[in-house]
């Protein structure tokens, strides 16, 4: 399957930051160009001009990521509807003329405690609503577990919404990625973690559980197992005493089983 060159100008990190997520995440890869601070002031004609220009060296219309919209809109006040959507104007106009993808990043608000289902509320978009109004489609990301992120659609136009869990590893410096619907792998994480936390809790000392063999049973990945171990440990569901040992309670653990059991 073919790939989409990808321009991604981030003006928020720093040159030192964006160099080191760059190489973890892969890095050099083809297709890919990554600018830091290239000062990208969608308010300002040239720096529009420059930017069509560098959209315009690519062979094939490219995927444009602005990290952020906040950096890069350049709008004296972000939550002024004219001033921002004629910056969505600008940002059609080269669409149209040359075929690029557009791709903003932005900021959502924290929901209010007294709607505790408004996570996926398209108005907790910071700033202007025209962000909600004049972009096609709308996504919401959330980290799910390491190497593990859910996009919830909260926006389509003209197709039905759709959510997905990406899973993304490094092997042999090349990326991994793999995606499954959300509402199923929160099912499958779910009972994976109903599992894990019964086999830990069915025995009264400490022990090192068969958890690859549950795993493996169940037919779910390695990744999905890691993050429920991370999720357990975080709700204090089981303890984590060394590699491969867990508890169902600190009580159940005396005070010599600690020095020597850390494994390399």
């Amino acid at each position: 399957m073919a790939t989409l060159p990808a321009n991604d100008f981030d003006e928020e990190q720093g040159d030192e930051m964006v160099a080191r997520l760059f190489l973890q995440s892969g890095g050099p890869v083809a297709g890919l160009n990554v600018f830091s601070g290239a000062g990208i002031n969608l308010s300002d004609a040239s720096c529009v001009a420059r930017l069509e220009a560098t959209i315009r060296d690519c062979v094939v219309p490219p995927v444009v990521f602005l990290d952020t919209v906040q950096q890069t809109f350049g709008v004296d006040d972000a939550n002024n509807a004219t001033k921002v959507g004629a910056i969505y104007g600008t940002l059609f106009r080269l669409r149209d003329l040359t075929g690029a993808t557009f791709v903003l990043l932005h900021h959502i608000s924290k929901p209010p405690q007294a709607e505790p289902n408004a996570r996926l509320a398209i108005h907790r978009l910071r700033d202007s609503s025209a962000h909600a109004t004049q972009a096609s489609t709308v996504w919401f990301l959330q980290s799910a577990a390491e190497n593990v992120t859910d996009l919830f659609h909260v926006k389509r136009r003209g197709a039905a919404k759709q959510s997905m869990r990406i899973t993304y590893s490094l092997e042999f410096d090349e990326i991994k990625l793999s995606a499954e619907d959300v509402e199923t792998a929160v099912s499958d994480s779910d009972r994976l973690a109903e599992a894990v936390s019964s086999l830990i809790h069915s025995v009264h000392h400490v022990r090192r559980p068969d958890l690859e063999s549950l795993r493996q049973s169940m037919g779910l990945s390695k990744a999905l197992l890691d993050g429920v171990l991370k999720r357990l440990i975080r709700e204090r569901s089981i303890y984590k005493l060394s590699r491969g040992v867990y508890a169902a309670q600190l009580s159940n653990v005396t005070s010599s089983f600690f020095p020597e059991q850390e494994e390399g």
